[in-house]
């Protein structure tokens, strides 16, 4: 029961990590690139799945953080274990903030280009 208790403790620790880092980087980084960017990468790399060996089989391996993944692999598994799922996770989550990020500025432009044409 304690162990439980604190494997929940480290993963709630591990992702209010995430975030904060994550909060940081956007209050201080103001080039909307950038920071989506840089936000990216921290978010593939707290939220981002890698494998770590495990036991038993050959083709066993146990999900982790891609973090985690990359520091207990062993060297000659690091690209299919921890660097390809980051990469694949980084540009995941980069082309969706992208998107979003642009559909944001449309829907902005629109409602500014409505509003000018019921003023005048």
């Amino acid at each position: 029961m304690t162990s439980d208790f604190f494997f929940l403790l480290v993963i709630i620790g591990w992702l209010l990590m995430g975030f904060l880092i994550i909060k940081m980087i956007r209050l201080h980084i103001r080039a909307w690139f950038w920071r989506l960017l840089f936000v990216s990468i921290i978010a593939a790399l707290f939220l981002g799945v890698g494998f770590v060996s495990g036991g038993g089989d050959p083709v066993c391996a146990l999900p982790a953080p891609v973090i985690l993944a990359a520091w207990y692999t062993e060297r000659s598994h690091l690209f299919d274990n921890a660097i390809r799922p980051f990469l694949f996770c980084w540009v995941l989550i980069f082309l969706l903030m992208l998107v979003l990020k642009a559909i944001k500025l449309i829907w902005s432009d629109n409602k500014q280009y409505a509003t000018k044409n019921v003023k005048s």
